[in-house]
């Protein structure tokens, strides 16, 4: 339920007069009122909803009047927060994505070095003198794409961090 703006002018509407105002709007439900939940223990910031422009909208819906609100949108519209909202949600679904290559490299990581630990001197040849033994192409080739895994598992994790 709407409450109107007849006690006061939403333009010259003091401080104290606009915090009645927005509480009243939230009469029903006072724990989604963004106002005390600073000051209340029982109300945690991570209990509201978040990172969705209607739920900018909703709240500026129910605190003005319908021709200040469509203004007031309008104006996010034109200064790009609409904008500000798509990138974000855009990069929280690339961090999703990071996230999941960043794990599915760890794995890989992990069964590539137990492939080259079970492969490790298996079929080792020694040189051509016999001092010493030469790992074989099996075992190298496991090592080279280890190095290649530990590197984009780095670069993945980096980015989801910068981000």
């Amino acid at each position: 339920r709407r409450v109107r703006w007849a006690a006061v002018d939403l333009g010259r509407a003091t401080e104290e007069e606009w915090d009645a105002h927005v509480r009243s709007c939230f009469k029903l439900n006072p724990l989604q009122c963004v106002l005390p939940v600073s000051r209340e223990p029982g109300v945690s910031l991570l209990n509201f909803a978040q990172g969705s422009l209607e739920v900018v909208h909703d709240d500026l819906r129910r605190i003005l009047p319908t021709d200040v609100f469509s203004r007031a949108a309008d104006i996010l519209r034109e200064r790009g927060v609409d904008d500000a909202f798509t990138v974000r949600r855009e990069l929280v679904n690339y961090k999703k994505v990071c996230l999941n290559l960043a794990r599915a490299a760890s794995q890989l990581d992990r069964d590539l070095r137990q492939l080259a630990t079970f492969f490790r001197g298996s079929d080792d040849q020694p040189s051509a003198s016999g001092d010493f033994f030469v790992h074989s192409e099996r075992h190298t080739e496991l090592n080279d794409h280890l190095g290649r895994c530990k590197g984009a598992l780095g670069v993945v994790t980096d980015l989801r961090q910068f981000i």
